[in-house]
């Protein structure tokens, strides 16, 4: 079972985190997946990363708010996905690759995680805890127990391919946008499925109006299935 799994990793990184993180910096707990039923059956199992969280199950090691794997778990399972947030820009184009590879990835049947698993202050964390979380990442290990058909990543191409270089190393970045590849890479890696992409992160391409970068990648998909 998936989940059982992911619990027994959350277990060692709860105590990695708690051990090396600072308290007092404003870092948020960190980002434990729950793998919805629909994922686990689904024909294309789809998973989409960002850049952290903007908060979450308040702070690590708050003495007013203790917490533990479970309750981490059930957080992420009770967030379902955004589903109350789903006019924002991220959690929209998350869902909108869902939607566009319907019926082989059925509504909330897809995962989600962050490059980094703890956000600091609602941000991307500072240099010192950035590296911290980055020595910590579990992002590999939880692909190697989920792997997903297709990963997306919705992270923008800087400052975030460093961490990306940094987490999956010797990685390489493809350009799939006619251009340099900042708009749309596709990511080569053993750790990786052959469709991965990373493409700016949906406030950016709204703004820029670049949405349709989604049907490219989708498209990509559902070719790849099909071939």
């Amino acid at each position: 079972m998936l989940q059982r799994q992911l619990d027994f990793l959350y277990q060692q990184t709860w105590t990695k985190l708690n051990a090396a993180l600072p308290k007092d910096r404003g870092i948020s707990n960190p980002l434990f997946i729950h793998v919805p039923e629909a994922y686990e059956t689904a024909e294309l199992k789809l998973m989409v990363i960002g850049k952290e969280t903007h908060s979450w199950a308040w702070h690590l090691g708050d003495p007013d708010h203790p917490t533990s794997v479970e309750k981490l778990v059930a957080h992420y399972r009770e967030f379902n996905l955004g589903e109350k947030y789903v006019k924002s820009p991220f959690w929209w184009a998350a869902h909108e690759l869902q939607r566009q590879l319907t019926p082989a990835v059925p509504p909330f049947g897809f995962v989600w995680s962050n490059l980094f698993i703890c956000d600091q202050n609602c941000k991307t964390p500072e240099n010192d805890i950035g590296n911290k979380l980055r020595e910590l990442s579990i992002l590999k290990e939880e692909l190697g127990i989920l792997q997903p058909d297709a990963v997306v990543f919705l992270t923008g191409w800087y400052p975030y391919d460093y961490t990306i270089k940094k987490l999956f190393p010797g990685i390489v970045m493809t350009p799939e946008d006619g251009d340099d590849g900042k708009l749309l890479s596709r990511l080569s890696h053993p750790a990786l499925p052959v469709q991965s992409y990373r493409t700016y992160h949906p406030k950016y391409l709204r703004l820029k109006r670049k949405m349709s970068v989604l049907d490219l990648i989708t498209s990509k998909i559902r070719n790849y299935k099909n071939s």
